[in-house]
Order: C-alpha cells, then sequence, then structure tokens
C-alpha cells in the first residue's frame, strides 16, 4: 500500500519512473519481502487503517487505557493458539516465514515472503506510519511498476483513475489475510516484536501503543470519491487540496490507492483492530 513514484520526504510526486530506478526497484523487490502488516499497519501496517467506521483517538499519555493489546492473557488460549517455541531474533525469519505463509493462498503473498529480517521490518513500519513517516524503504515490493499518470479535468489536471489500478494487486492480497490467523499470529509473535522494538531504543510508549497509533492515524484518513486535483510543482506532482497536501506521507500512500482500494484495505485493518482488541 506504499507509492514508490515518491521520494519519502517529499511532499509531492514525482510524474514517471527512469529506467535505472525501475530496474533497482525490481531487483530490491526480489530480494525483500515481507509485507508484515498487522499492520500494523499494515504491516503496519499491514497498515494500516482501512475502511471505516471510526476508532477512538489514540489515548493522552495521562489517559487510563481501558483495553491492553497485550490481549493474550485476557482471552483464552485455544490449542492452535498455544506459544510458540521461538528461536532469537537474529535467527527467526525461517520460523516466521513458516507460519505466516498460510494467512493467505495469494500466489502474491508468497511472493512478499522472500526477505530477511521479517521481525524487525515489520517494527519498522509500524514505527514510520505511527509517526507518519512513508514505511516505503520496508516495504519496496509494494511499489508500483507502472508510472503515476494525471488527465485534464476542466481547467486543471487530476489524478488519472488509473494509477489507482496500479495498487489492486497489492490491496486485494492484504484483503485476503486471514484475519483471525493474523491476530493469533502477533500475539504468539509479539515477544520477537517487542524485542526488535526495544533495539530501537524507544521509551516514550510500548509497542503496543505505536500500533494503536499506527491504526488511528490511518483510520483517520479520509480518502476522496470525487476525482482528485493535482498541480505541478518543482517536477513533481502536489495535491491542489491544502487538506490533502498537509496529510502525512503515510496517509498520502492511502489516499494515492483511490478509494476503491483504500476502502478493501481500511475494511481489512478495521476487522484486524476488532480481533487485536484495538478501541474504536
Amino acid at each position: 500500500m506504499y507509492d514508490g513514484n515518491d521520494d519519502p520526504g517529499s511532499q509531492a510526486e514525482k510524474p514517471l519512473f527512469t529506467s535505472r530506478r525501475r530496474e533497482k526497484l525490481n531487483r530490491s523487490r526480489r530480494r525483500m519481502a515481507w509485507a508484515a502488516s498487522v499492520l500494523v499497519l499494515a504491516v503496519v501496517g499491514v497498515g494500516s487503517a482501512w475502511l471505516w467506521r471510526r476508532f477512538h483517538r489514540v489515548p493522552s499519555p495521562d489517559a487510563t487505557p481501558t483495553t491492553s493489546m497485550d490481549a493474550p492473557a485476557a482471552a483464552p488460549t485455544s490449542p492452535a493458539e498455544q506459544p510458540l517455541d521461538l528461536p532469537k531474533l537474529d535467527a527467526s525469519d525461517e520460523v516466521v516465514r513458516k507460519v505466516v505463509s498460510g494467512l493467505s493462498a495469494r500466489p502474491q503473498w508468497a511472493s512478499w515472503l522472500v526477505s530477511d529480517d521479517l521481525v524487525r521490518r515489520f517494527v519498522l513500519t509500524v514505527v514510520a506510519v505511527a509517526d507518519g513517516r512513508s514505511p516505503g524503504e520496508q516495504l519496496p515490493f509494494l511499489v508500483p511498476e507502472d508510472p503515476f499518470s494525471v488527465r485534464e479535468s476542466g481547467e486543471g489536471m487530476v489524478v488519472d483513475p488509473r494509477s489507482y489500478h496500479r495498487y489492486d494487486l497489492a490491496a486485494a492480497t492484504f484483503a485476503s489475510l486471514d484475519t483471525e490467523g493474523v491476530a493469533r499470529l502477533y500475539r504468539q509473535l509479539h515477544p520477537l516484536m517487542e524485542d526488535a522494538y526495544r533495539e530501537l531504543g524507544l521509551p516514550d510508549r510500548s509497542f503496543d501503543e505505536t500500533v494503536r497509533q499506527a491504526f488511528a492515524r490511518l483510520l483517520s484518513t479520509e480518502v476522496p470519491a470525487a476525482p482528485v486535483a493535482v498541480e505541478p510543482e518543482g517536477g513533481l506532482w502536489a495535491f491542489s487540496a491544502p487538506a490533502i497536501e498537509r496529510l502525512s506521507p503515510a496517509q498520502k500512500h492511502l489516499v494515492r490507492m483511490g478509494p476503491e482500494n483504500a476502502g478493501l484495505v481500511q475494511a481489512k485493518l478495521r476487522e484486524l483492530a476488532d480481533a487485536l482488541g484495538v478501541p474504536r
């Protein structure tokens, strides 16, 4: 779900790929892998946010949480959810790849599982989305191969609907994930995620709180149903509406997916939030 036509630090969108950049992205896509998401929102986002009903705002530091993401202790453990015999984080890829491979039967899902450092990549994706940054560096295999395109509309330019279809496969694959299976594995693999999160040295919040923040950020993003106006800016394309242009890079990725694909993603994220006990 993240637009590879973007410079992760830019507020606008590049109009096309160079052949050299396309070749580089294709090499990266073959090397890297997992779209871990609960997503966590997605990954992370697994991210992401996705469909629509309103989630509660992320509680302030002074607020008393009413729901914990450490939910394994709160709910009975089914036979299928017995604790896994987890290896150390550095040796976890083989185990993680094996247990997550059954979450979807779509071939695209399997192609996303050919990377290394899967847990660390997932955690970094969640942190990026929670902070509003682009997680594109962690998820290069989700970069669209076709270039971004626009078309004339009245006196201006709008995003060409064909640009939205670049995300059809990624959105459909994410929507195909087994919701209960994702939630179960999130709980089972949680110790590894905590290890990866502690490596980042972020003492101001827990990993579960970061997951909640990522969900909240993406689910608060309104994706316009009407054609989205854009305008040239320094050789790139920027959103004409100030409210959209002010969105974080992570939220802009969701807008660039278009209303149908964003709806699929948000719907799945909402299911995941329910399964994980994320308040809304």
